[in-house]
């Protein structure tokens, strides 16, 4: 109860991002008392977001400076026959990263580790436990750490992910990612370490999250299931929001495995022209609003393949026209990277992080949220400065920020950015 009581408050001050619906409770105020001299109308006023850049910032291992690392799995995709340069055929783009599922004890992945170098590509490992009963053995983590090791190339490792539905303890599990993370760091330093959840876990992050320095990525998983009725009505970037102001500071953000089924055996419904908009949505709305999110895989994985008997679902991207049409679109914009960069790590650089708190545009001029000087503008004096109520918080106009001889200010139609320097 705790917790969920800790995500109504945080969806309460971001004001559910994008959702707008509080028209007529605007007033402006002057420096004796609150005057209701105008009720803006929802025509004249727009919530947009807000950025801080931030100039002290040191990337993590392989951390792109700016873009998206593009990335994908294709070991059970008919269509791209499990072919990398097939499936870039048919995406008419390069990607970066190709995962790869694997567990503990099983034989090492060094055939598709030599396919993902010989085609110039950086693999992108998924770890999952062996054995139920004894999952932290630990007798062969030095073994594998010294295979991964010798090949000197950049590898991301997934170590136990999504550990809020597996049978042990925070601790337990915590206690084992440490360990692992320290052998790797001595014998394989090329491979950089992907703390990852279900978006639906993300509350209670902090339960099962190693620390700072024992991780180089966070991530998130996240599957859609399109025929499911709660699912479909579910916004994935409720969850992903609160992950996202809560490790954006501290690590790079990487969308481990996304999936988007437009078919599922439970009700026999094809949603292609629903999956094909979500598709859009999702990689538009990451690349324009969250430039912490710095990679993104998606499974081209169609579960109906298989022989069992439970729900099936489809998340292919390439056995459908309409899908595969939507997906090229999505990751045709630049910001999505084909390349890593090998050389970045612990290079201090500027980057931008979003707000919680929305800023508005009324009648064509911008006012910013009192709580957004607190939490990331505190050089700001607001004690004299004249302000408006919204929906019960104090906005001030941007003038302020760009009158201070601190900070520039670029805005744009969505989005606001301050930058610290004229």
């Amino acid at each position: 109860m705790k917790y969920f009581s800790i995500f109504i408050l945080i969806l309460f001050m971001t004001g559910c991002q994008n959702k707008d619906n509080n028209s007529n409770n605007t007033s402006f105020i002057d420096d004796e008392e609150s005057i209701n001299v105008n009720l803006v109308s929802s025509e004249n006023k727009k919530a947009i977001s807000f950025y801080i850049e931030e100039d002290n910032y040191n990337l993590s291992l392989y951390e792109p400076k700016e873009g998206i690392y593009l990335g994908a799995y294709i070991l059970n995709s008919a269509y791209s026959e499990n072919n990398i340069k097939k499936f870039e055929e048919l995406t008419e783009k390069k990607h970066a990263l190709y995962t790869y599922y694997t567990k503990i004890d099983s034989p090492f992945p060094e055939e598709w580790i030599l396919t993902c170098i010989s085609e110039m590509k950086i693999p992108n490992i998924i770890i999952n436990r062996s054995n139920d009963k004894m999952p932290f053995r630990l007798d062969n983590i030095e073994n594998i750490a010294k295979k991964y090791g010798e090949f000197y190339v950049p590898i991301f490792i997934h170590i136990y992910p999504e550990p809020h539905n597996q049978a042990y303890t925070p601790e337990e599990y915590i206690n084992f990612y440490k360990y692992v993370r320290e052998v790797f760091k001595k014998y394989a330093s090329n491979v950089a370490f992907v703390w990852t959840l279900n978006e639906k876990d993300v509350l209670d992050s902090d339960m099962y999250y190693p620390g700072d320095e024992y991780v180089d990525w966070v991530g998130l998983d996240i599957f859609k299931d399109l025929n499911d009725d709660a699912d479909s009505q579910k916004d994935i970037f409720n969850n992903l929001d609160y992950f996202y102001y809560k490790y954006q500071k501290r690590k790079p953000i990487m969308i481990s495995q996304l999936g988007v089924a437009y078919f599922s055996t439970q009700n026999y419904n094809y949603k292609t022209l629903e999956s094909k908009d979500e598709i859009k949505n999702i990689y538009q709305n990451i690349s324009e609003y969250y430039p912490r999110i710095k990679a993104i895989n998606y499974i081209d994985f169609n579960e109906i393949q298989g022989n069992n008997d439970k729900i099936k679902k489809n998340y292919s991207v390439t056995d459908n026209s309409v899908i595969l049409d939507s997906y090229k679109s999505a990751i045709s914009n630049n910001k999505y990277l084909s390349n890593i960069d090998f050389t970045t790590g612990d290079e201090v650089v500027k980057q931008l992080i979003k707000s919680p708190f929305l800023a508005y545009k009324i009648d064509n001029k911008t006012y910013f949220s009192e709580k957004s000087v607190t939490n990331h503008l505190e050089d700001l004096d607001l004690s004299k400065e004249k302000h408006i109520n919204i929906n019960g918080e104090n906005y001030f106009s941007i003038d302020i920020i760009k009158n201070s001889n601190i900070y520039s200010v670029l805005e744009l139609s969505d989005k606001v950015i301050v930058k610290k320097g004229i």
